[in-house]
């Protein structure tokens, strides 16, 4: 059974310092259940690898990797026997990009775009992730460091300090992020790059996005373009329009779902962006080949 992580479990004083961090070593025994929460959870490798069960597929994570998991998306690690890895956590609520910093630290909202659309990548559109060379690494891992020792010694001006070097660590991401993508550009230079890096955010956008009642609309106006012409766009590269993705992604959503709670069926539907819940189990037996109900069954099942 999926779990959801509250913030109180970590924040103390979520309103003066929306921002928790913490090292961990995870080991088989002590691994996390599938779960997911409702705060951000930057999370960065020291040591070791795992494999990170994130939305139903398995993403490889090596030291030096980190990931941003937003409010909302399923995941948990699985290890290998008798092995282990160490890792920064860095959670942090919504509430953290309050107007009055946003203004002041981040005027043209980069970070806001970020915790958007973080570390897309071409290989795994859907896997948050961003794998950095030694350097970068090392110094992602200072500033996580210093947190945690500002966080420890609890001195004053603590929740400033800790905040703006939050602030740094997202500015230091995006720059990395934009760094890798000229690389990407240099090493594979083609004339529908430009095309490439939209289609890439067309899966992105729907995957974090699907259960909004307009996200087509949105996403259309976000790239700039309409409607007509965005899935022409990614008909042409995938064989799919748009639509036919969003009701891809809101299905396997339902799958998880189904899986991992006991919400009802009209509950899920709702949730993952169907306010007809016949339309919803209809679509459901098309594209899975049989009920919701009949899936929850069979997944529960193979279970024991």
């Amino acid at each position: 059974m999926m779990r959801t992580f509250q913030s109180s479990l970590y924040l103390k004083d979520p309103k003066a310092l929306p921002i928790y961090v913490e090292r961990k070593v995870h080991r088989n025994v002590d691994l996390p259940p599938v779960h997911d929460h409702e705060f951000y959870e930057l999370v960065y490798i020291v040591h070791g690898h795992a494999a990170h069960y994130f939305e139903n597929k398995y993403y490889p994570l090596h030291a030096g990797d980190m990931i941003l998991i937003q409010p909302g998306q399923f995941h948990t690690y699985v290890l290998d026997e008798g092995t282990s890895f160490e890792l920064i956590n860095c959670l942090f609520l919504p509430d953290l990009l309050e107007r009055e910093w946003r203004n002041a630290i981040d005027p043209q909202d980069h970070i806001e775009a970020f915790l958007l659309h973080p570390f897309i990548k071409r290989e795994d559109e859907f896997h948050p992730r961003i794998s950095m060379e030694l350097a970068d690494a090392r110094r992602i891992e200072k500033l996580l460091e210093e947190m945690l020792e500002e966080q420890a010694q609890n001195k004053a001006f603590v929740k400033t300090v800790i905040r703006l070097k939050l602030f740094e660590l997202f500015h230091l991401m995006i720059r990395l992020q934009d760094e890798v993508y000229q690389k990407e550009k240099l090493a594979n230079s083609q004339p529908n790059d430009f095309r490439m890096v939209t289609i890439r955010k067309i899966h992105q956008f729907l995957a974090e996005n699907s259960e909004q009642k307009h996200c087509i609309d949105q996403l259309a106006s976000l790239l700039g373009v309409s409607s007509r012409h965005l899935n022409r766009l990614f008909k042409q590269d995938t064989g799919k329009t748009v639509m036919e993705m969003l009701h891809y992604v809101r299905i396997e959503r339902a799958k998880q779902l189904l899986m991992h709670t006991n919400d009802k069926v009209v509950d899920i539907a709702a949730k993952v962006g169907y306010e007809d819940t016949s339309f919803f189990t209809k679509l459901f037996i098309r594209k899975v080949k049989c009920s919701p109900g009949k899936y929850r069954e069979e997944m529960q099942f193979e279970k024991v």
